[in-house]
């Protein structure tokens, strides 16, 4: 059983590392982290800045640790590593394998956290030759998501999402069918079509029960109550995004909860609940900042200042 992102997890570990590349010529990634920073002219806390400490980024150079996944992308980023660099011995080891899966946790974890850069990575490094058919499905839904949320064409994402409704439905692929409509939602919300994106929503809502992840039902609650306060209906909002977020709670969603507490904070300060909506927003600039999540903390703290004018205004 083929755990795409697990194996780039352990391919890239030292251990393994060694076993698939040893007596080659090929740079180990600690030595082209350190060409790249150098290159850059950063030093090793300019590269940490904003990503971990800079601790890590000294023993990752050193060949004394193995970063995670998420760290590895986020440092090759930074530096703009070409990522060929390092897919060519992905790409051996991963096209080894005769089945695959690409519906896993961890990227559900990079659709959760919005990390369209790391994704869209992944999605051209995978070779398509070996997908199972309901694979190649979820293949070409995660390609909509990356031509709208990556490369800004939303027409384009249409055109894709819209050939898969035509295969996926709730009798056949049923937790799909609801990511593809959702994903509908999420663009008509992009494009401030409220009244179209609750149509989708409707149609989620009659299905819900049966879905089987969790956290698709956080994304439901948070959509719905966004659609909402921005139909003029506030107080059935409040009650969605409360639902939103006792659903990211109870699953340890942290970026579902900061989203869905900073529209919480939105709504109540529509509805002049000043005092409460301050203190929500506190909360959800908290996560954002633990997250380091840049747009999200730009977005909390100007909200912030708006309702701190507003409450100046009161006293």
């Amino acid at each position: 059983f083929f755990h795409f992102l697990f194996d780039i997890r352990y391919i890239i570990s030292y251990n393994y590392y060694k076993l698939i590349i040893k007596g080659s010529t090929m740079k180990h990634y600690s030595e082209i982290i350190k060409e790249y920073r150098l290159k850059r002219n950063l030093s090793q806390k300019g590269l940490s800045n904003g990503i971990c400490a800079q601790s890590i980024i000294s023993k990752i150079e050193k060949n004394e640790l193995t970063p995670s996944v998420e760290l590895f992308f986020k440092i090759i980023n930074k530096l703009e590593i070409p990522f060929d660099l390092f897919s060519e011995q992905f790409r051996t080891e991963l096209n080894k394998k005769s089945t695959s899966t690409l519906n896993t946790p961890e990227i559900s974890k990079l659709l959760e956290n919005r990390d369209y850069v790391t994704l869209n990575l992944i999605i051209n490094t995978l070779s398509t030759d070996n997908l199972s058919f309901s694979d190649s499905l979820y293949y070409k839904y995660l390609s909509g998501i990356i031509e709208c949320s990556y490369n800004k064409n939303i027409e384009n994402s249409k055109i894709i999402l819209s050939s898969l409704l035509k295969i996926v439905n709730i009798n056949y692929y049923s937790d799909l069918y609801l990511h593809v409509l959702h994903a509908f939602v999420s663009i008509y919300i992009e494009e401030k079509d409220y009244y179209t994106a609750m149509k989708y929503l409707k149609k989620i809502n009659h299905n819900l029960s049966i879905c089987s992840e969790a956290n698709y039902k956080t994304k439901f609650f948070y959509s719905y109550s966004l659609c909402l306060s921005h139909t003029n209906d506030t107080k059935k909002a409040l009650e969605y995004v409360n639902l939103a977020i006792n659903n990211a709670v109870d699953n340890n969603s942290i970026y579902c909860l900061g989203d869905s507490l900073v529209l919480k904070s939105s709504i109540l300060f529509d509805l002049e609940l000043y005092e409460k909506s301050l203190e929500i927003c506190n909360k959800s600039l908290l996560i954002f900042q633990i997250n380091n999540n840049e747009t999200m903390i730009n977005y909390t703290i100007k909200l912030k200042k708006q309702i701190e004018a507003y409450l100046l205004k009161k006293y």
